[in-house]
């Protein structure tokens, strides 16, 4: 009789640690999946900030290409105002800017001829 209840008493912990080995595979499985949607949220916040840092660059640079236009337009109309006023100096001066530009030719042409 009580190899009978020693008996019946391990079968029914046998039982039972069967319902917690598939409790604990039940974890485990709800764990995979926790996991899985984890990875899977982190990896779409990195693709968020990615696209966040490239829509900033792109922004930047548009900024950056706007203030060089902006530079370069500056500079265009600061030297179409200077040849104006040359060409003005010329018409006024012809002489004068004659004799500058002989002036400046002979400068130049001693300085390529080598002579020191």
């Amino acid at each position: 009789m009580a190899e009978a209840a020693a008996l019946k008493t391990t079968k029914s912990s046998d039982k039972s640690h069967e319902a917690e080995l598939k409790d604990l595979y039940a974890m485990l499985d709800v764990l995979k999946a926790d996991m899985k949607e984890l990875t899977r949220t982190v990896g779409e916040v990195g693709k968020a900030e990615a696209n966040r840092a490239v829509d900033t660059a792109k922004a930047k640079g548009k900024e950056v290409k706007a203030a060089g236009e902006e530079q370069v337009d500056a500079l265009r109309t600061q030297a179409e105002d200077y040849g104006r006023a040359t060409g003005q100096y010329v018409r006024e001066n012809p002489t004068a800017a004659l004799g500058i530009a002989a002036g400046l030719g002979l400068l130049v042409g001693f300085m390529l001829s080598g002579r020191r």
